[in-house]
């Protein structure tokens, strides 16, 4: 019959170990398969919320066309007048029109 001395040696204590490392690795894979899962919906959640407000920048756009469209048409309108202005003093005698 073994004694209690016996049941804690050296080949005991390494015959366990397989079995305390196995039953560590099954405590610690749920929480390190919660924590990527956690980490992946963050990640996820905020890839959405950035296309989100790239879809949202379409009403921007519209803006900044329109504000560029009002710009074409008041330089156009400046271009006009100095034509006009050029054309003006070209007809006045004794003067050059100024260089463009």
């Amino acid at each position: 019959m073994q004694t209690p001395d016996s049941f804690l040696g050296p080949s005991t204590l390494f015959m366990m170990l397989p079995i305390v490392l196995f039953y560590l690795g099954m405590l610690t894979t749920p929480v390190v398969v919660i924590v990527l899962i956690v980490r992946f919906l963050r990640a996820y959640e905020r890839r959405t919320k950035v296309l989100g407000e790239e879809r949202g920048g379409h009403a921007r756009v519209e803006v900044l066309e329109s504000n560029i469209e009002q710009l074409r048409a008041e330089l156009a309108r400046v271009q006009d007048g100095q034509q006009f202005t050029n054309q003006l003093l070209a007809e006045q005698p004794g003067r050059t029109p100024p260089r463009p």
